[in-house]
């Protein structure tokens, strides 16, 4: 009887403890399942920073790329509005030059035709082509663009730097 009592003692002490370790647990695993879910949003708001950082140095890196872009073609363009500057400035004079040197070109080619008729004199072919090089520079000067063209040319160029900046 007295094992009995025991083991009847022992069963009722260890539901009791099966009960207050069932209560003390429960709200521990309550808390459990209730953080699964937190723990899981917590991980995707991490993955999404992850996204989002790596998204920024993308942009980062492409908006330098895009400024070094930018700053090739400004100065490109800078050289090509001092070029069109100087040609202005300097396109009528150079312009003017064609006359004159086409003038000379014919008188040239005057003497050239003349000298075969003085006796013992020759014109080699270098001479020749002189006189012809003459001419076509004469020519080259006289189609240089005019005041207008020029002009065009430079709103053209400034209507592309405006749309870089």
């Amino acid at each position: 009887m007295a094992l009995s009592f025991l083991l009847a003692s022992t069963l009722v002490l260890d539901s009791s403890l099966l009960y207050l370790l069932t209560r003390a647990l429960l709200p521990s695993q309550l808390l459990q399942r209730r953080m699964i879910p937190l723990v899981q949003a917590v991980r995707m708001v991490g993955q999404e920073v992850q996204e989002v950082k790596g998204a920024m140095e993308n942009d980062k890196y492409e908006r330098h790329e895009r400024e070094k872009k930018n700053k090739a073609a400004r100065s490109d363009l800078q050289y090509l509005l001092e070029e069109a500057r100087i040609a202005r400035v300097h396109g009528d004079a150079i312009r003017s030059l064609g006359v004159p040197l086409a003038e000379i070109a014919a008188f040239m080619h005057e003497v050239e035709l003349w000298l075969p008729q003085v006796e013992g004199t020759k014109m080699s072919m270098s001479e020749k082509s002189r006189v012809e090089e003459l001419r076509i520079i004469a020519l080259r000067l006289q189609n240089l663009p005019s005041g207008q063209q020029r002009s065009d040319l430079q709103k053209t160029i400034l209507d592309k730097l405006a749309e870089i900046r």
